[in-house]
């Protein structure tokens, strides 16, 4: 350390009636200004005990030098927490001066050698006269002691006495208070917790800072007899990138002590695993939800002193992925995506959530298995493996033969491309390139049309039908409607006949009454729907500026303006005919208001052609704006886990569709052989 920074200094203080190590180390913010750090330790029953703590965290400050992590200091810490004090260990007369300041190894000795030894024998004098006080005092508070424990001390670890500074809720009668600190997002120890002795309740701190609210006794975390073993392995795509991303956080405590986030009510072992598939040939959406998932997720299990029920475990799980994927529509990687599989463990329970093509088995010897997971879906053991095998959660649940997604997307607005579980999801038409691929003309005309996001792609009216008027709207209808007939199409295409005339028949009744309702609205709303289908409206700056006609990279304000003063009013007059294309058509708009200001493109997919086989993912804003057909809820659930038995838990990508779950659950037998 610098000449002008004092050196660490610890004392043991009084927390209750147990003892607790403090160290402060001074470190250098600017030219002439020092910062103290507290680091306090683990509580032990005894003095010496604290001692010894001091003596071991001074060691570890001295070698941090001036590193402003303190990264050997709070290591140190972490390990102390985890040992027990023999004896043998407790014997050293270097604990007579493990409270005050830290001598440095380079501190020039001015004292003469016989001034430094009758300084040591009245310090070890002074020291063994406090030990017989003190060991005389706790003998006679012993019973008090013992009481006091029994009937007043807190559920939980870490609680403290507050400082004369401190602000604990205006309570009558409340007269001895204990707090539990944390530290916020600047380092700084802060009281959330506050505990009324005498009257045994429980307060906190409000979100805002000002307030306390009443809550109920905060859960006493439980040590399970659980060992967590996790790992990864990732395939190339076929066009040699890496797709995938694995997240392993097996100690979840000690990363949420790193990112200030500590979990000191939680149940262990707590840990995380985390698996994103990408989309769309690229991994930016799969790397951006992997570096933030946890981040997340950790401020919602630190935030909370009472117990987790099931349920509530489930929804924190939604909850921080619904908030990755706000994240993630906000970013420059927006229309990029990717699916999800996360596996939370705390104590005996596992929570499990999948978005996407992911899968989660879970398998073990017969008899575990058959009593972890009783209760759930049908298991499906193979005759030649001796592990049983269930894939728990996911793999096809979120594509289309799930006939609930496909209401969902109906609802929204939205159509498959084909009516069977190979359907796909796409947010904008068919294109020619994907029209050319069919040959047979009625094929490709139900093709089209199936596909078709609006009225105006759905007849495929052009600019000119529309100066016509009603009646080239109608004979567009005809000359259509003969190549999509039911009564003219084969017996196999009957179902998608049906469907696509009647699509055909209501475009072209919604274009006809728009066109008598107001004719200039019909073009501009058809020009703004033709936009967002053939272009990127929100990841193009230019395209958004042509459409609302301004310069790109204007002010918000001014594209807002131009868009009002364009659009509101000639729209309005189409509400009571098309109520649902102009309401669209206003969020396309309300798209490209945003794109405007922007000076740089976004990313977009390579294709519009290329379609998504999945309902759910994360990301992929073209297919959750302006209409809402991709889904952003994970499907999540709760199973427990039996202590003294043994388990194995499979994440799989939408690349290993192939595996059965027969085989993974082989594969994982054959890994976990001792």
């Amino acid at each position: 350390m610098g000449e002008d920074v004092p050196p660490p200094e610890t004392t043991v203080v009084v927390d209750g009636c147990r003892f607790r190590c403090e160290l402060v180390v001074y470190i250098v913010k600017g030219p002439g200004q020092l910062k103290d750090v507290r680091v306090r330790g683990p509580l032990r029953d005894s003095r010496r005990e604290a001692l010894k703590d001091c003596l071991e965290l001074r060691k570890a400050a001295v070698k941090s030098g001036q590193d402003p992590g303190l990264c050997k200091v709070h290591n140190r810490r972490m390990e102390l927490l985890d040992i027990v004090w023999t004896e043998k260990d407790l014997g050293s007369h270097e604990l007579d001066f493990a409270e005050g300041p830290a001598r440095q190894p380079n501190e020039k000795i001015s004292a003469s050698t016989r001034e430094l030894a009758a300084h040591a024998q009245d310090q070890q004098r002074r020291a063994s006269e406090q030990r017989r006080k003190a060991d005389t005092l706790a003998s006679l508070r012993e019973p008090e002691t013992k009481r006091f424990r029994a009937e007043y001390e807190p559920v939980g670890p870490n609680w403290q006495k507050p400082g004369p500074l401190c602000q604990v809720p205006d309570v009558e009668d409340a007269e001895l208070w204990l707090i539990h600190e944390r530290q916020d997002p600047s380092g700084k120890y802060r009281p959330w917790l506050f505990f009324d002795v005498h009257a045994n309740r429980y307060y906190q701190q409000k979100d805002s800072g000002s307030g306390f609210l009443s809550i109920g006794t905060p859960h006493d975390p439980l040590e399970q007899a659980l060992s967590v073993r996790v790992a990864s392995a990732s395939l190339p795509s076929p066009a040699g990138k890496k797709l995938d991303m694995a997240v392993l956080l097996p100690e979840l405590h000690k990363t949420g002590f790193l990112l200030k986030q500590p979990l000191d009510f939680l149940d262990r072992p707590a840990s995380l695993v985390v698996l994103c598939d990408a989309l769309r040939g690229t991994s930016t959406a799969a790397e951006f939800c992997a570096r933030r998932l946890h981040t997340l997720l950790l401020p919602r299990l630190s935030a909370r002193a009472t117990e987790w029920e099931d349920f509530e475990l489930a929804d924190v799980l939604s909850e921080a992925v619904e908030a990755l994927d706000a994240l993630l529509l906000e970013s420059p990687a927006r229309f990029s995506g990717c699916s999800l599989a996360v596996a939370l463990v705390v104590g005996t329970r596992l929570v499990l959530g999948t978005l996407g093509g992911t899968r989660c088995i879970l398998c073990g010897p017969p008899a575990v298995a058959q009593k972890q997971l009783a209760g759930a879906s049908r298991l499906v053991a193979a005759a030649v493996v001796p592990w049983a095998v269930q894939a728990v959660v996911g793999g096809r649940e979120h594509t289309a033969s799930n006939a609930e997604e496909c209401l969902r997307i109906e609802s929204a607005g939205g159509a498959l491309i084909a009516g069977n579980a190979q359907a796909q999801l796409s947010g904008h038409s068919a294109g020619a390139e994907c029209l050319s691929v069919v040959t047979e003309e009625r094929e490709r005309e139900l093709l089209r049309i199936s596909r078709a996001t609006n009225v105006f792609a759905t007849l495929g009216v052009s600019t000119s039908d529309l100066t016509e008027g009603p009646a080239a709207i109608r004979r567009m209808f005809r000359r259509r409607s003969l190549a999509v007939h039911p009564d003219k199409a084969a017996e196999t295409l009957q179902q998608r006949a049906m469907a696509a005339f009647a699509k055909l028949e209501a475009a072209a009744k919604t274009i006809e009454a728009a066109l008598q309702a107001d004719a200039a609205a019909t073009k501009l709303l058809m020009e703004v729907l033709v936009a967002c289908d053939e272009e990127w409206v929100e990841a193009d700056p230019a395209v958004a500026a042509r459409l609302l006609g301004v310069q790109q990279g204007c002010d918000r304000s001014a594209a807002k303006a131009a868009l009002k003063q364009r659009y509101h009013a000639p729209l309005g007059h189409l509400q009571g005919v098309c109520a649902r294309e102009v309401a669209r058509a206003l969020r396309v708009l309300d798209l490209a208001v945003e794109a405007a200001a922007r000076s740089t493109v976004l990313w977009t997919p390579p294709g519009k052609d290329e379609a998504l086989a999945v309902t759910r993912a994360l990301g992929c804003a073209d297919l959750k704006r302006p209409t809402p057909l991709l889904g952003g809820s994970p499907e999540a659930r709760v199973l427990a886990l039996a202590p003294g038995t043994a388990a194995a838990l499979a994440l799989l990508a939408d690349g290993a569709r192939g595996l059965a779950a027969a085989e993974v659950a082989s594969r994982l037998q054959w890994l976990c052989q001792p």
